[in-house]
């Protein structure tokens, strides 16, 4: 199978649950047409956020928002999750905003990074 037929199945929003295990509910609530030629660079990256960026960026980007449900049946036991979650689709990757691919970055290791990172409460954008 080809990357182009993978990403084709993944990005194929309302036909999800055909080719996810599990997905007992997939429900389009809203699809993001994006724009032809996405900017790569929104504002300029000393006075704005990594947040900021992101945020804007993504918005230009392809995309949905969807309501989906997952089952499974564990020792006898149902078990099920439901979310409501906003995907975009990011061709070429996402920035490094959190600069992970540097080794050094702002006078600390990757590793001291991953470590600090570990606690962090996820936050939407970042």
């Amino acid at each position: 199978v080809s990357v182009d037929d993978v990403w084709a199945l993944l990005t194929d929003y309302p036909n999800l649950q055909k080719v996810v295990p599990n997905l007992v509910v997939n429900e389009v609530l809203r699809l993001y047409p994006g724009v032809a030629a996405p900017p790569t660079v929104v504002h300029d990256p000393a006075t704005t956020s990594a947040a900021v960026q992101c945020q804007t960026l993504a918005e230009n980007m392809k995309g949905a928002v969807l309501k989906q449900v997952g089952g499974a049946k564990v020792v006898g036991i149902n078990f099920s999750a439901r979310t409501e979650l906003e995907v975009r689709e990011w061709p070429l990757g996402m920035p490094d905003f959190a600069h992970y691919e540097d080794e050094v970055f702002e006078g600390k290791s990757r590793a001291a990074r991953v470590k600090e990172s570990r606690g962090r409460e996820l936050t939407r954008y970042v």
